[in-house]
C-alpha cells in the first residue's frame, strides 16, 4: 500500500461541493466559489487530505481553518491541510493573449489583428475589448458573430486559468 495517493480533479470547482453547506458571508462565499482544487494528496494510514487550491485572491488563514474544520467533518478525516496558489490572471491572459486571439479569430486575419492590438482589461471573470480605432469595432462586428467569437474567447479563457468563468 502507498504512503499517499494524489487525486487530480477533472472539474477543478469540485472545492465548492465541499464547502457549499458551511456558514459563509457573501464574501466568504464569493471567494471560495472562485477557488480551484488542483489536486489532493490522500494519506489512508494518518487519515489526512493535503489540498492544493487555485485562487486569484488569497483567502484568510481564519477561513482555511474553518474550511479545513468543515471537510473533516464532513469527509471524517482526522486532518485537512490546504494550500494555497495564488495566480496572477490579468498576467496569465497578458502572456496569452496571442494565442487567445488567435483561437478566436480563427482562419480570419483581420480580426486577428484586431483583437491582438486591442487593449484588453481582466474585470472578474469577464475579459472587457477596447478597440483601437472605429474602423476595427466595424471591422468586427461585421467579420465575426458576437456570439461566438464570445463563446470562443470563453472557451480560451477556461483554457488559460483552468476552468470556464462565467460573467455575473
Amino acid at each position: 500500500m502507498q504512503d499517499k495517493y494524489c487525486i487530480i480533479p477533472k472539474n477543478g470547482s469540485v472545492f465548492c461541493g465541499l464547502v457549499h453547506d458551511m456558514v459563509l458571508t457573501d464574501d466568504e462565499k464569493s471567494g471560495l466559489e472562485e477557488c480551484q482544487i488542483k489536486h489532493v494528496e490522500i494519506s489512508p494510514k494518518s487519515n489526512s487530505w493535503e489540498i492544493l487550491i487555485q485562487t486569484r485572491v488569497l483567502i484568510e488563514q481564519d477561513l482555511i481553518k474553518r474550511v479545513s474544520e468543515h471537510i473533516c467533518n464532513k469527509c471524517h478525516v482526522t486532518d485537512v491541510s490546504i494550500y494555497q496558489d495564488v495566480i496572477d490572471v490579468e498576467a496569465s491572459i497578458e502572456k496569452a493573449w496571442k494565442d487567445i486571439a488567435k483561437a478566436v479569430s480563427g482562419a480570419n486575419p483581420a480580426v486577428r489583428v484586431i483583437l491582438r492590438d486591442s487593449e484588453h482589461v481582466v474585470d472578474g471573470s469577464s475579459i472587457k475589448l477596447k478597440l483601437k480605432g472605429g474602423f476595427a469595432s466595424i471591422l468586427y462586428g461585421q467579420s465575426c458573430h458576437r456570439a461566438d467569437s464570445g463563446c470562443c474567447l470563453q472557451t480560451r479563457w477556461g483554457q488559460v486559468y483552468g476552468r470556464m468563468q462565467r460573467s455575473r
